[in-house]
């Protein structure tokens, strides 16, 4: 079911961002903050989300993205605990991500963060938004 959500989700999402600056990267892709330099040794967290938005081409690098991204996508499942959502949450809203999208992969539900001064402001609650994926919906 991840990789089902995953993989429409980046249809979805790369079809609507067709032609723009903007556009979707999908795991394993690596996300990196920096805390004073942009220099591999200065990197103090790393992390892979299932899909990420990047608007910033200079962002970019071979080794993926230095810095926050527009969008972040973290699908939901078994082995995701408790403590590395705190974790992520509390490194994409301290890092400037604009919006973090959270997908429980068993419901389907999609709970969307939009940042707002500084701080996740809880937005819509889709319930079962990925339950019925027809391929008509992502062409």
């Amino acid at each position: 079911m991840h990789q089902k959500i995953s993989g429409a989700l980046f249809l979805r999402l790369g079809n609507f961002l067709r032609g723009e600056t903007c556009q979707i990267y999908s795991a394993p892709f690596d996300l990196r903050f920096p805390k004073n330099s942009n220099e591999d040794d200065e990197i103090q967290d790393e992390v892979q989300p299932d899909s990420c938005v990047i608007c910033d081409p200079d962002k970019l690098d071979d080794r993926g993205c230095i810095g926050a991204s527009g969008l972040i996508v973290e699908i939901l499942s078994p082995g995701n605990s408790k403590t590395e959502l705190k974790h992520k949450f509390e490194l994409y809203e301290s890092n400037g991500v604009w919006e973090y999208w959270i997908i429980h992969a068993e419901t389907q539900d999609l709970l969307i963060y939009i940042l707002t001064r500084g701080k996740f402001i809880p937005g819509n609650v889709l319930f079962g938004k990925f339950k019925s994926i027809k391929k008509t919906d992502y062409l």
